[in-house]
């Protein structure tokens, strides 16, 4: 297996089987390697559905939870409104009475007329914002 190793024309039979048997050996050696790397491929496909599929359900819980929150962030920023409207409800309900009163008394006040429209412009804030929150303009 001198020189002529690269020409397998001018090498003996003996030779040619030798250089066939390497041959051949490198070749099993080389499918081993490429069964193996199959191998390690398909598990690391595998393993990759595995995580695209957790990835998934994890990102529609996301969607869930943030969807969930922003539900809860605009039903208390409705809850505050509602009660800020019910105190200024009330407020509005007693200024009215006390002006009522006001007019009412001998002899009449005439600051009862100023608290009565500030009382009607409170309450028509009031219900002008219940209006608004009802149909989830917020």
């Amino acid at each position: 297996m001198g020189s002529n190793q690269s020409d397998p024309s001018k090498m003996t039979p003996n030779e040619l089987r030798i250089q066939w048997g390497v041959l051949q050996r490198e070749l099993e050696f080389r499918e081993t390697i490429l069964n193996e790397r199959s191998k390690e491929l398909e598990q690391a496909n595998i393993k990759l559905g595995q995580r695209e599929q957790e990835l998934t359900t994890l990102k529609v819980e996301l969607e869930g939870k943030t969807v969930e929150l922003k539900h809860k962030k605009g039903n208390l920023k409705t809850r505050v409104l509602a009660a800020i409207v019910s105190v200024l409800f009330g407020v509005s309900t007693i200024l009215f009475n006390y002006a009522n009163s006001l007019i009412t008394a001998k002899p009449p006040d005439p600051n009862g007329n100023v608290l009565l429209g500030i009382a009607g412009l409170i309450y028509l804030v009031c219900v002008i914002v219940t209006i608004f929150m009802l149909g989830g303009g917020n």
